[in-house]
């Protein structure tokens, strides 16, 4: 438990600090945004969807360069973190695999961060509640299921997350569809499965490698990915203009 408590702290590290932040600070413009939108009959509009598909952008982009740092990088991030202390070689490769595989639970979250700052703006906390009630008991048959195993566990756990995601999503209603940067999230998303798969079949740098160099590496990806994405439309130029 201990150890999947330090390969979670990988991925809560760029949810924390990158993901969630986004979504705290969209919460004003999207709130100001609904507010000036009330009037009409209740739909959200063009100042509204802006507001919300720009955090929409900027969120998914993140979750998806830190989930590609991640990929390449968590041996080395979890040696810089964690090396220090009295954790062995082998404790210190289970961190590093299993917060390479919770790096995929970046993605949903980042849509569930943002999804739940419109269903706060809009009085509709309810259904957040009833999707992570019905989350927490899938996750507690999971953990039977994982039996101990870290990884396993860290699957249920992005599996719950989607499931919570997708119940969030459609809360949102029909206009959720003009809220998400389609075209971006399709670019940026699949760009993150070359990466994972190119790293699977050998054709990156080990994913152990340890040091400057790997962290470098992961860096690149990570910045790379932030490059598609500006080139794959306007949502996040102008997401990072606001």
């Amino acid at each position: 438990m201990a150890t999947f408590n330090y390969a979670w702290k990988l991925v809560e590290l760029p949810l924390i600090l990158a993901i969630q932040l986004v979504a705290t600070l969209a919460f004003p413009a999207i709130t100001q945004a609904f507010a000036r939108d009330a009037g009409a009959a209740g739909q959200p509009g063009a100042d509204a969807t802006q507001a919300v598909r720009n955090a929409f952008a900027l969120a998914w982009t993140l979750a998806c360069a830190t989930a590609a740092g991640l990929l390449l990088g968590a041996p080395a991030l979890t040696q810089l973190l964690f090396g220090w202390g009295r954790m062995g070689p082998d404790a210190l490769a289970r961190v590093a695999a299993w917060g390479a595989a919770g790096a995929w639970g970046l993605l949903p979250q980042a849509l569930i961060a943002v999804a739940l700052t419109v269903l706060a703006t809009q009085g509709r906390m309810r259904w957040a509640a009833g999707a992570y009630a019905l989350a927490l008991g899938a996750l507690l048959a999971a953990a039977c299921w994982a039996g101990g195993d870290g990884l396993r566990l860290m699957g249920a756990l992005n599996a719950v997350l989607a499931g919570v995601a997708l119940g969030i999503m459609v809360a949102l209603g029909p206009a959720v569809w003009r809220w998400l940067p389609a075209r971006l999230m399709a670019v940026t998303g699949a760009a993150l499965g070359v990466l994972a798969l190119a790293q699977a079949a050998g054709g990156l740098p080990a994913s152990a490698g340890q040091g400057v160099p790997a962290l470098a590496l992961a860096l690149a990806a990570a910045l790379a990915m932030v490059g598609l994405g500006a080139m794959a439309g306007p949502d996040l130029r102008q997401a990072l203009r606001r």
